[in-house]
Order: C-alpha cells, then sequence, then structure tokens
C-alpha cells in the first residue's frame, strides 16, 4: 500500500471507529456505574463478554510491528499508523485465521482510543464472529476472509467467538485486550 492509501484508510476507519465509539456509549460498553434494582428494567444487562482489567494492566506490553519475543498467542500488528493528525491513537492492522475451530492468533492487544483492522481468514470451514459489546458481526465463509473495524474505546478484555461453532463456552474464541 502508498502512503496516500494508508492516510485515507485511516481516516475512513477513524470516522467509523467514532461512530462506532458513539453507539457503544449509548449502549453502555464500560460504564462502570452502579443502578439500583429499582431502574433494572431500563438497564442494559451487564456483559457476559468482558472480564475487566486489575493492576496487572501496567505489565501488559502493546505490540508494535516490530516487537520481538511475543507469546505465540498474541497478534503482531501487520501495520501501526498514527489514526489521526495530532493524536495519540494508532491504527493497528491485524490478521487472524481461523482454522480447525482456533483463532490464530487469538489475543488482540491494543491502547484505549486505538482504531483496529481485524482481518479474519477462514480456512478450513465457515465461521461467523461475535463480540456483542463492540456490536459485531461477521459471516466468513471458507476460504474467504472479512474485514472489522471498530475503534478500542472500552478498557478491558474482551471475548469474541463463533456463535455458530458453540458460542463462547464451545467454539473458537479470542481476546480483544483494551489497555
Amino acid at each position: 500500500m502508498n502512503k496516500n492509501t494508508i492516510i485515507i484508510s485511516a481516516v475512513v476507519v477513524l470516522g467509523v471507529g467514532m461512530i462506532i465509539y458513539g453507539f457503544s456509549n449509548k449502549s453502555g460498553v464500560g460504564n462502570s456505574d452502579s443502578k439500583s434494582a429499582n431502574n433494572s428494567q431500563n438497564e442494559t444487562p451487564p456483559s457476559t463478554t468482558r472480564i475487566p482489567l486489575d493492576a496487572s494492566v501496567n505489565n501488559i506490553i502493546v505490540p508494535n510491528q516490530d516487537s520481538k519475543n511475543l507469546p505465540a498467542n498474541v497478534a503482531r500488528p501487520e501495520n501501526v499508523v498514527p489514526a489521526a493528525p495530532g493524536s495519540d491513537s494508532k491504527l493497528r492492522i491485524f490478521e487472524i485465521k481461523i482454522d480447525k475451530n482456533k483463532f490464530i492468533p487469538d489475543t488482540v492487544i491494543v491502547n484505549s482510543g486505538d482504531v483496529l483492522n481485524l482481518q479474519f481468514s477462514a480456512i478450513d470451514k465457515n465461521y461467523d464472529i461475535s463480540q456483542p459489546d463492540f456490536g459485531f458481526s461477521k459471516s466468513i465463509k471458507k476460504g474467504g476472509s472479512g474485514l472489522i473495524s471498530l475503534q478500542a474505546s472500552a478498557s478491558g478484555k474482551f471475548k469474541f467467538f463463533c456463535p455458530s461453532c458453540g458460542g463462547p463456552d464451545k467454539g473458537p474464541v479470542g481476546y480483544l485486550v483494551i489497555k
């Protein structure tokens, strides 16, 4: 890709990310406020796919494309560029394969505010990918690929999974860790 294509892609992804960020804030992603039981009729149910990060988050390293000695299950970004001029946020592009009911690699680590392009490729069969907290769901046919773009708007460890393979308890499971 040339520089202009990367810049245009970053601007488009940032715009999409801002829209997703707006919707996710309205739906309560990352909202840690407790509400009384009397208001439970209008509340969004608690997330079953988000695990809050504890103090060990300080030891988590957000990898770059030149990072060395990463664990085998941690995705190394294919490219990292500024998400927008003057912004600390980065556009991070990842490639993840799905084969034999496993995401390879199965963990993506980013900073809050980063914009992500997750390119999933189905190797051996059809897969669905879902992450309810960020509201994405994508079907990918065997031999095909699908792009999911989002902005990492809430810190935590978010589980993504294949609903048609058995869901988060039985199918392939991956993690989006937002520091």
